[in-house]
């Protein structure tokens, strides 16, 4: 069901401030190995009707880490992609994964056909990228791995609520 994939939707988020705060996290991939690293802003919010939000910026994991320890969830967070020297930045959402805001690398194409061409591409690897590293997530999440990743997730929290 839909509750089904928002949960998992909220858990892969989760994991993935965890994985990319600091300096990033590499992915390997098909199509060459891409990096992941936050963006400027996670929201999250309380589950069920709380109003209680946080939007605090990526680069303050410190915050975001306290408002998960506290019992909100990851909504939505900004996300950078990289690949060689191209970039992307978009916002990944826990409830459907669309990608929202995105901002492409510069287009190299000249020709306002083969640009528009090219958006197409880079969008689709933007698309591609975010479904790799929820596979990633999944082989971890139904794998004999995730307690010992829950674990690591909980003194993760708990050592920024006792920096």
């Amino acid at each position: 069901g839909v509750t089904d994939r928002r949960f998992l939707g909220r858990e892969f988020l989760t994991w993935l401030v965890m994985k990319a705060e600091g300096d990033g996290t590499t992915f390997e991939a098909d199509e060459g190995d891409f990096k992941v690293n936050l963006g400027n802003r996670v929201l999250c919010k309380a589950l069920g009707d709380g109003s209680a939000e946080i939007a605090a910026r990526g680069d303050d994991s410190l915050e975001v880490r306290y408002a998960i320890a506290g019992g909100l969830t990851v909504r939505e967070l900004d996300v950078l992609f990289s690949a060689g020297d191209r970039v992307w930045s978009a916002a990944v959402s826990a409830e459907n994964f669309d990608l929202k805001r995105v901002k492409l690398p510069a287009l190299l194409s000249e020709e306002d056909g083969e640009r528009a061409h090219e958006r197409l591409d880079l969008l689709n690897a933007a698309d591609k990228m975010l479904e790799c590293a929820y596979g990633h997530f999944l082989n971890v999440r139904l794998s004999t791995e995730w307690p010992a990743t829950m674990a690591a997730m909980r003194v993760w929290l708990k050592d920024s609520i006792e920096a």
